[in-house]
């Protein structure tokens, strides 16, 4: 037996109320968010450890990064006694001296991110 086609097929996607380009960047925009948003919000976390150097850092590198890894946290959808535990430590990274020249921040975030991509196993 052999089918034959003999017009196009076509096919229409209504969508209600809205534009394909809108939703298409409402995707592409939650894509990039979540495939960068631990690395960047790391890199945020090292620029303000790298700007707390010094004397500076000793004195505001604690309410800075607390305030910061809290702010970050939220926005990222972390709860609030988690964010706070985290925010804790931010601004305990962004007091000690040590941690200037290593992007451990930026490093923790990406490798959130490849373990996130992974599922959580391993």
């Amino acid at each position: 037996m052999i089918l034959v086609v003999n017009r196009p097929i076509e096919c229409d996607v209504l969508m209600a109320g809205g534009d394909i380009g809108g939703l298409m960047a409402t995707i592409s925009a939650a894509g990039v968010g979540r495939a960068f948003g631990p690395i960047i919000a790391g890199a945020i976390i090292d620029v303000l450890d790298l700007a707390t150097f010094g004397a500076y850092g000793l004195y505001a590198g604690f309410v800075l990064g607390l305030v910061a890894g809290v702010w970050l946290c939220r926005y990222m959808g972390l709860r609030w006694k988690t964010s706070l535990g985290l925010g804790v430590l931010c601004g305990v990274y962004c007091t000690v001296p040590v941690t200037t020249p290593i992007p451990v921040a930026t490093l923790i975030g990406a490798f959130a991110r490849y373990r996130g991509q992974r599922g959580g196993r391993g």
